[in-house]
């Protein structure tokens, strides 16, 4: 597995690589926990995520981050915000085991093949922002570990995505009880 830091951040998550950086993580462990510790070590990270159907939901979670230090933008608006903060070198923070835009590609994943979000993909290759894959993951009654994959350039959308289906293919084994998907995301046969 990648490098472990305990509920800490890699000191060169940023500024090792000289370039911008979308930490991608999934519905796997505590990926909440996980954004608040990018802003407790002071990267102001820019999360993408879902807007809740609620909105007394929405507004919790989005004062939530806010006061963490970090700044959200929701899927569906526009992405100025984060296209200016990677030209800036902020981190950007997501999950990419979801498509809920609707126009993802297909990969293998495990045993067998799903759709995964295609935007965050379209974005690095863009931008040349690293992707670099990171989950928080339970360790015992009280403490959480934070695994950072090495981060990679996005060559072109496809293969960049597989990839990443690859590596969170890794971490589902390992932690199979953490990996929170409730729907069949399988295509059948």
């Amino acid at each position: 597995m990648g490098s472990k830091s305990h509920c800490g951040v890699r000191s060169d998550l940023r500024y090792g690589y000289g370039e911008s950086v979308i930490v991608l993580t999934a519905h796997l462990g505590n990926w909440e926990l996980g954004a608040t510790m990018l802003a407790v070590k002071g990267y102001r990270p820019i999360v993408i995520a879902l807007r809740p159907r609620s909105k007394l939901v929405a507004q919790f979670f989005t004062r939530r981050r806010l006061k963490a230090g970090m700044e959200v933008v929701y899927l569906g608006e526009p992405m100025f915000v984060v296209i200016k903060g990677l030209r800036a070198n902020r981190v950007v923070a997501t999950l990419g085991d979801r498509d809920y835009v609707g126009d993802g590609i297909e990969v293998n994943f495990l045993a067998g093949k799903t759709v995964f979000p295609r935007g965050i993909f379209e974005l690095a290759y863009r931008t040349g922002a690293y992707i670099a894959p990171a989950f928080c993951l339970h360790q015992n009654k009280d403490r959480y570990l934070i695994y950072f994959e090495t981060p990679y350039k996005v060559e072109d959308v496809e293969s960049g995505i597989q990839r990443w289906a690859e590596v969170l293919a890794n971490y589902v084994r390992k932690s199979p009880t953490e990996w929170y998907v409730f729907d069949m995301i399988w295509r059948r046969r």
